[in-house]
């Protein structure tokens, strides 16, 4: 929906008085602006880990519902025949696979509990270099992924096929 030029107001705030106000919130909500050298590091060698112990299916065509500017390409999905009934085979980014239980990584995870969207930025739940895991999705990727099938039995009955 388009909004008429009418009611858009354009914001001015030569002060910054908004700008300060959510560095304010971000101190006293202690959201945190960077990660510790150590997770970063942890981060780093966790992403290059070639994925193993899977299935290549880079070779289907997996689609997503995203944007076409959007980065965090996370999950996708495919349908294919399977002589008279369809299937639907569903793929998410395996980040568990990338962050080993009780790593400084997995810590700082739980610790952080989730991204947190602000009007001016965000506070990842894990590092920007851990995007590759996150990205598995992604066309040009090679990340690891979770996949699982369910295919249409007969008449539209939906059975699981995986």
């Amino acid at each position: 929906m388009e909004v008429p030029p009418a009611l858009m107001r354009v914001l001015a705030d030569p002060a910054n008085v908004l700008a300060r106000g959510l560095a304010d919130i971000r101190v006293e909500y202690q959201v945190p602006a960077t990660f510790p050298a150590d997770v970063l590091a942890e981060a780093e060698r966790a992403a290059a880990r070639p994925p193993t112990d899977h299935a290549d299916w880079t070779d289907r065509a997996f689609v997503t519902l995203d944007p076409a500017s959007a980065t965090d390409l996370d999950q996708a999905f495919a349908i294919a025949r399977a002589g008279p009934d369809m299937v639907l085979h569903y793929a998410i980014a395996d980040v568990g696979w990338f962050v080993a239980d009780g790593s400084q990584l997995d810590a700082e995870a739980w610790h952080r509990g989730t991204t947190l969207y602000l009007p001016d930025g965000k506070a990842p739940l894990y590092p920007p270099c851990s995007a590759k895991a996150r990205r598995a999705c992604c066309p040009t990727c090679r990340g690891r992924r979770w996949c699982s099938a369910c295919g249409s039995i007969g008449k539209g009955r939906c059975g699981s096929t995986a």
